[in-house]
């Protein structure tokens, strides 16, 4: 995975097709995750309260489900952050981008777990779904961009 970190992304000749497909099945993870989660925890915080905090619902098995979404979203995070560094953004926007994503795949998690115990952390839930994967989207049009549009800073 050296091309993620030289920059050789940009070039014709380089790996663009790799990557490309690889934010292809970004995509459709961050897609087939966001219906799975309305299908199975609902959108709206009432329906986010009665799902995930309801009577017999099981904290190690939402953590089973979390898990997973843990792993799946660190590896998806690192590919794109990866590709983020190369874009032309400023260091604050690249920066800006990171937290964001960060902080609401960090606070659905958590806030997910917190449901067991109080149906008001069913709000954050609702908040850090629809920016993490609005976060997760930009960060892939943005890698889109920067490989197929941006001007090429490494040309050949």
């Amino acid at each position: 995975m050296k091309f993620i970190v030289t920059g050789s992304i940009q070039s014709s000749r380089g790996p663009r097709l790799i990557v490309s497909c690889a934010l292809i099945f970004i995509i459709l993870f961050i897609a087939a995750h966001a219906v799975r989660e309305i299908q199975a925890t609902g959108f709206y915080p009432a329906q986010i309260r009665e799902n995930l905090g309801g009577e017999g619902k099981s904290f190690v098995l939402i953590l089973e489900d979390l898990h997973i979404d843990i792993f799946l979203f660190s590896m998806a995070l690192l590919f794109l952050f990866s590709i983020l560094y190369q874009t032309g953004l400023s260091i604050a926007a690249k920066n800006s981008l990171i937290y964001a994503s960060f902080f609401s795949a960090l606070i659905n998690v958590v806030s997910r777990a917190a449901c067991v115990w109080t149906g008001e952390a069913s709000y954050l839930v609702f908040i850090s779904f629809l920016l993490l994967h609005i976060s997760l989207a930009l960060l892939c049009i943005i890698a889109f961009y920067h490989m197929y549009i941006a001007e090429n800073i490494f040309p050949g």
